[in-house]
């Protein structure tokens, strides 16, 4: 999520909105990954990891590709 490439104020704040709130995610679930003993620190790792394929399937399905195209 690329905050300067939004032209619009309120598109703006939403992406910053859902930065601070994913951040605030990983900040409160990470010490209960690392310290649970079914999970531990390695299990934390693979489902980050998990998470951050499941996003990148989804920007390469679902986001359209905008080169060569004008601004409108």
């Amino acid at each position: 999520m690329y905050a300067a490439e939004v032209a619009v104020d309120t598109a703006l704040g939403l992406c910053v909105l859902a930065l601070f709130l994913s951040l605030l995610e990983k900040a409160i679930t990470m010490e209960f990954m690392v310290h649970s003993p079914a999970i531990g620190s390695e299990g934390m790792f693979f489902i980050l990891g998990g998470v951050t394929l499941l996003g990148s399937a989804f920007i390469a399905v679902f986001v359209k590709e905008t080169k060569g195209l004008s601004d409108k």
